[in-house]
């Protein structure tokens, strides 16, 4: 006999994607080395600091050519002599087979003794983590008839039903999406720029997308009507605990909760990851001249006054004559309304518009930090969205984040595995964790880290790193791009400090 099961899930967008997706696993081998003589103190801490000299090696094998999901394995080292007797060393080792990526890092010490003119005694220490990514979501494959979900109850909690365009969400995108029916707009050229560097690029492969929040949430609802196996309430959620949801009318009993409620007292409490707020408001303007380019957005323009903070302005055309103007800052502390208002009407008296009138407004403030949601998931209840550490941490971005993480979710839910096993951390996920020490402790210069990024990268890389897609060596150019010393010194104190 079939027992029916209860999901309970809090994001519209969760259910709806669960019903689309579905994929396979595939194993994974440990990583191949040949060339042990290039990859020293990647075996052998000892050997940090040997050649008395800095020295950097990079390696990359490749086998099975021609066959996909082959493996591939890349390495880089770094090592010199830090002292008397002293050796530090830097490893990272990139193993991808099939769709399960490996992502080692360690830090290494050497301590070697002169025993006479022609032999030395080293010691060596190495600490690191590794970073396990299985990638469901490159496996998905559409199935709007999954069997799965054919004897699952399914309940949806939301706390109001939403019927106005509050809020846009854009992201860049290759292909054609599960949403296009709904995409509002579409970009093609894009422009970045700082106080001393100006950047026109096309966004080839890439499109830069729009979908209104409106648009969105009649779609939604139309394919929600579809799914009879679904359950709509409208209620407030007061308590989540073990198999029980309460809420401000009823109680409810499930096998498996999902829950996008983020509490903000465990993530502003703690202090062992930095937490920046990517805080914006916009402004859809409408002027008397044709003062917009309709095919090209500002990806972000840093030339305007910073103010001990990480601040840019993000300009949307949606025509000749209206544009969606947004002042965002990346920094601790939120601004009055009229601050927002006022950078926003600073930099639209720089653009010939003859006159303009302000016809919507919307607000925002995501979190931008890496800590770790993750800890507070059970064996049945999964922490998701944002609430989940879904929102990639060093841009805000989460729309599609969103999209991809629900993917790799249905998947896993066949597995039949305790929620809490879910989300595996990976090697951008530490990049994220550096790049958002490094951007706390200097917020006053974040524009320059953005600079540096554009100014000696190809945004085809940039974007494909962003979405966690890069492979090993654009990964090591895009870590060129920055001030060294300042990531090697939040390495560090990460890893004496435990980054987990």
């Amino acid at each position: 006999m079939l027992t029916t099961k209860k999901i309970i899930m809090k994001k519209t967008i969760l259910v709806i994607l669960i019903l689309l997706i579905a994929p396979k696993i595939i194993a994974q081998q440990d990583p191949q080395y040949t060339q042990y003589m290039y990859n020293m103190n990647v075996i052998n801490p000892a050997y940090a600091g040997y050649s008395d000299a800095t020295s950097v090696g990079i390696l990359y094998r490749n086998q099975w050519e021609g066959l996909e999901g082959a493996p591939k394995t890349a390495t880089m080292n770094i090592h010199f002599p830090a002292g008397k007797n002293v050796g530090l060393g830097f490893s990272a080792i990139s193993d991808e087979i099939g769709p399960v990526s490996e992502t080692n890092l360690y830090i290494d010490f050497s301590y070697t003794l002169n025993l006479n003119n022609d032999n030395r005694l080293a010691f060596g220490i190495k600490a690191g983590g590794t970073f396990h990514d299985i990638g469901l979501v490159d496996l998905a494959l559409i199935d709007p008839n999954d069997p799965f979900f054919a004897n699952k109850s399914i309940l949806l909690i939301e706390k109001e039903h939403k019927n106005s365009n509050d809020r846009t969400w854009c992201f860049w995108e290759s292909n054609e999406g599960d949403l296009e029916q709904i995409i509002h707009k579409t970009w093609n050229q894009s422009f970045f720029a700082s106080k001393d560097f100006r950047l026109d690029f096309n966004l080839n492969p890439y499109q830069y997308k729009m979908i209104r929040s409106l648009d969105f949430y009649q779609f939604i609802q139309q394919r929600l009507k579809t799914f009879s196996q679904l359950t709509q309430v409208t209620d407030e959620v007061k308590k989540i605990e073990s198999n029980r949801v309460t809420t401000l009318e009823k109680e409810y009993n499930s096998d498996l909760i999902f829950s996008s409620i983020l509490d903000p007292k465990k993530l502003f409490q703690q202090k062992k990851y930095p937490v920046l707020q990517q805080h914006f408001l916009g402004q859809i303007i409408e002027t008397k001249n044709n003062c917009f380019d309709p095919d090209r957005i500002e990806f972000m323009n840093f030339d305007i006054p910073q103010k001990g903070n990480t601040r840019f302005m993000y300009v949307l055309p949606l025509s000749p004559n209206k544009a969606l103007l947004e002042f965002t800052l990346f920094s601790e502390d939120l601004l009055d309304r009229q601050d927002y208002v006022d950078e926003i009407t600073a930099f639209a008296n720089q653009i010939p518009t003859g006159g303009y009138k302000v016809i919507e407004e919307e607000q925002g403030n995501i979190p931008m930090t890496c800590f770790r949601f993750d800890i507070s998931n059970t064996e049945n209840i999964l922490q998701i969205g944002t609430a989940g550490g879904w929102t990639k941490p060093s841009t805000g971005y989460t729309f599609q984040r969103i999209n991809s993480k629900t993917k790799a979710l249905v998947e896993f839910l066949k597995l039949n595995l305790p929620l809490k096993k879910f989300g595996q951390k990976n090697r951008f996920w530490f990049y994220d964790l550096l790049f958002l020490d490094v951007l706390s402790k200097d917020n006053a210069n974040g524009h320059d880290l953005f600079k540096r990024l554009f100014q000696k990268n190809s945004p085809e890389i940039i974007f494909k790193f962003l979405d966690e897609k890069s492979n090993y060596w654009q990964e090591f150019q895009i870590m060129r791009s920055f001030n060294v010393s300042q990531f090697v010194k939040a390495l560090f104190k990460r890893f004496f400090n435990r980054f987990y």
